[in-house]
C-alpha cells in the first residue's frame, strides 16, 4: 500500500532529484568538471613551485605574478606589464594570502570533480559538492579582498612617482596601458570575482536544496532568491569573448581558446541544469 496515498499534501512534496539531476546537460557539467579538475591539480603542483619561491625570497612583488604562474605565456604577456610592480611587505603579504587561497580553491576544484561525477552517475556525493562549493564561495570572497588591498600598493607606487591617474585615464594611449595597466587588470579580476562570487552563491544554494532533496526525499519549497540563469549567462559571454581576443591577439592555435570555449559550453550547461531544477520545483 502506497504510504502516501491517503496523504495528497505529502505525495506533492515527494522528491524526485533524479528528474533534473540524469540529464544529458547534468552529464555535460560533470565530465566537464572532471576535466576541470585535473586541470586544477596540476596548477596545484605550479603554486607548490610558486609557495617554494615565496620562501626563498624569489617572488612576492605583488599577487598578479599569480596570473603568470597559472595562464599561459602569450596571455600574460597580452595583459600584464613586463615587470610586475613591487609592492612592498604589503605586496609580499598579499602574495602569501592569495597563494594559500587560490591553493585551497584549486584543491576544492580537484576533489568537486569526483564529487560531481558521483552525483550525476549515482546520486552520491552531494554534500560533498556542496562544502566544496562552500569553500570555494568563501575563499572567492576572500580574493575580492585581496585583489581590493592589491590596489593599494598599486595606487600608491602611481602617486609617489608623481603620475596623476586622472591625467592617464584622459590621455589614454600608451600613456595609459603602461604604468595603469597593473591598476586595470586588478580591477578588471575584481569584477570577474564579484559575478563569480554571485554565481557560486546562487550554486550553493542549489546544492543545499538538492543534499535536503536526496537526504529526506522531499522537495525543497522554500530556497532563497538566486540568480543563476544571469550569471551563468554572463560567464557565457565572457568566456566566449575572451576566446575570441586570445584567437584574434594570439592565435587561434594557442589553447586558451578551446578553454574558454569549453568552459562556455559548462555555463551554458550550468545555466540549462537549473531550468531543469525550476521546472521541477514549480
Amino acid at each position: 500500500m502506497n504510504p502516501h496515498a491517503s496523504n495528497p499534501y505529502m505525495f506533492i512534496l515527494k522528491a524526485e532529484p533524479e528528474r533534473y539531476i540524469k540529464t544529458p546537460s547534468a552529464a555535460l557539467v560533470a565530465l566537464i568538471k572532471a576535466a576541470e579538475g585535473a586541470v586544477a591539480m596540476f596548477w596545484v603542483f605550479r603554486l607548490f613551485d610558486y609557495m617554494k619561491q615565496l620562501f626563498d625570497g624569489k617572488a612576492g612583488a605583488l599577487p598578479l605574478e599569480i596570473l603568470a604562474v597559472l595562464l599561459p605565456n602569450k596571455i600574460t604577456a597580452l595583459i600584464l606589464p613586463g615587470r610586475i610592480p613591487n609592492g612592498g611587505m604589503i605586496g609580499k603579504y598579499l602574495c602569501w594570502a592569495v597563494t594559500i587561497i587560490m591553493t585551497v580553491i584549486l584543491i576544492c576544484m580537484t576533489v568537486e570533480a569526483v564529487a560531481a561525477l558521483l552525483l550525476r552517475f549515482a546520486l552520491q556525493g552531494a554534500k560533498l559538492f556542496q562544502v566544496t562549493h562552500k569553500v570555494i564561495y568563501i575563499a572567492s570572497i576572500a580574493l575580492l579582498l585581496a585583489a581590493a588591498a592589491t590596489c593599494v600598493p598599486l595606487i600608491m607606487g602611481l602617486t609617489q612617482s608623481g603620475i596623476k591617474i586622472y591625467q592617464l585615464f584622459l590621455s589614454g594611449g600608451e600613456k595609459l596601458l603602461g604604468p595603469v595597466r597593473p591598476l586595470l587588470v586588478t580591477l578588471a579580476c575584481m569584477l570577474l570575482l564579484l559575478l563569480r562570487i554571485s554565481y557560486h552563491k546562487g550554486v550553493v544554494t542549489v546544492l543545499s536544496a538538492i543534499e535536503y532533496e536526496i537526504r529526506l526525499e522531499f522537495k525543497e519549497t522554500a530556497m532563497n532568491t538566486v540568480h543563476i540563469s544571469r550569471d551563468a549567462l554572463l560567464l557565457v559571454l565572457i568566456c566566449i569573448g575572451a576566446a575570441c581576443a586570445a584567437g584574434f591577439l594570439v592565435g587561434w592555435v594557442t589553447p586558451a581558446v578551446p578553454a574558454m570555449l569549453v568552459l562556455a559550453v559548462k555555463y551554458y550547461a550550468v545555466y540549462s541544469c537549473w531550468g531543469d531544477f525550476r521546472r521541477c520545483h514549480r
